[in-house]
């Protein structure tokens, strides 16, 4: 069975929010534990009771105990439960879809971006959300009750799975998580989750829910106006070398967006048959896992930053090809496509030499 519900355009506000841009990558990495109460909340997917079907999710711009700012549905709920919580910025609205073994429910809240200009008297745009927060509730009467999001995936990325498993452990009966993120005009975002339900049996309207919450953390650098775009570039990135040999590898790190890019690092993973020496300073190693951290500081808008290292095929190296792997880190920007960088490094026998250079440069990757 499917169930529909929508909020009509005529009974929202008429004002407008126009003119938003935003680059469309994403940066996000996990969910982490949070105390913040985040400002300019204007997107929310509630969830709550669990057993039976009062009122189950409710999809709007908070507060939604105001029902002119939501729409909802009864939701019949199973041990396991797929969500769907999506902003189509495409159709200017937030979308929610709830299915399990008892049927599938979809609510939709239309013309969002105008509800959200008259409810804020335009104190927020889309533009301005760089943070989604997850909140788990669990009151419930048996105290082997479990409420967990499992296998989150925000535009595809996976943030991992979240438990509240100890009712009533401490006031107010609820873990936060949060995440830094970007929501571009042109493709919104998506979250899919599967809500797991084990023991449950509170029925209590307000004993146990589940919250999706899009808005602002001023606390978190994200800067979704003027987003940092970085990419990680290395030369050459192909490489003929004898065993015992060694060369220079210069990166490049391009900023090409408007914002900085803040606290950026670049991670080096080296083969065991290959010899990373002469980094930066500031480049910590650690010998056994032959991974090392190089911490670089924040880059400006339309900027960049260059260093370079030696790379050794050791004396012990096997013939044939090893990868060197670069990957780039920040925690306050847009990622491009290239954020990882390599070095492919050939490593030549005496025969392989009479018909080589001996340092053959590839294209920049």
């Amino acid at each position: 069975m499917k169930h529909f519900f929508a909020l009509s355009s005529a009974a929202l506000l008429t004002c407008i929010i126009a003119g938003l841009s935003l680059a469309t990558p994403v940066h996000a990495q996990t969910m982490v534990d949070s105390s913040v109460d985040l400002d300019g909340q204007i997107a929310e997917a509630r969830l709550r009771h669990f057993t039976g079907n009062i009122q189950g999710a409710f999809l709007g711009v908070p507060d939604l105990g105001d029902g002119e700012r939501r729409v909802e549905a009864n939701v019949q709920w199973a041990d396991s439960n797929d969500l769907t919580w999506r902003l189509n910025s495409a159709e200017n609205r937030l979308e929610l879809t709830v299915s399990n073994s008892h049927g599938e429910w979809t609510l939709h809240y239309d013309d969002w971006r105008d509800q959200v200009a008259g409810l804020t008297d335009g104190a927020y745009l889309q533009s301005d959300l760089n943070a989604l927060e997850l909140r788990i509730t669990n009151r419930d009467t048996n105290e082997d009750a479990s409420i967990t999001l499992s296998d989150i995936r925000l535009d595809g990325q996976l943030m991992g799975s979240f438990s509240n498993d100890e009712p009533w452990a401490a006031a107010p009966h609820e873990r936060r998580w949060i995440v830094d993120h970007c929501f571009g005009t042109e493709a919104g975002f998506e979250l899919t989750a599967t809500l797991e339900l084990d023991n449950v049996e509170s029925t209590s309207q307000e004993h146990n829910r589940v919250r999706l919450i899009a808005g602002v953390d001023p606390s978190m650098g994200l800067n979704c106006a003027d987003p940092a775009d970085l990419s990680i570039h290395v030369n050459p990135s192909q490489i003929n070398l004898f065993r015992g040999e060694e060369t220079t590898v210069a990166v490049t790190l391009i900023n090409l967006g408007d914002g900085p890019a803040r606290d950026t690092s670049v991670t080096m993973h080296e083969p065991q048959e290959l010899t990373m020496t002469d980094a930066l300073a500031a480049c910590d190693g650690d010998a056994g896992s032959g991974i090392t951290a190089c911490p670089l500081g924040d880059i400006d808008g339309d900027g960049d930053f260059y260093f370079e290292f030696t790379l050794r095929a050791n004396e012990d190296a096997s013939f044939g090809p090893k990868q060197f792997v670069l990957e780039l880190d920040t925690s306050s920007l847009n990622l491009s496509p290239e954020k990882t960088a390599s070095v492919t490094v050939n490593v030549l026998n005496d025969q392989d030499s009479l018909f080589s250079d001996r340092f053959e440069a590839g294209p920049e990757d």
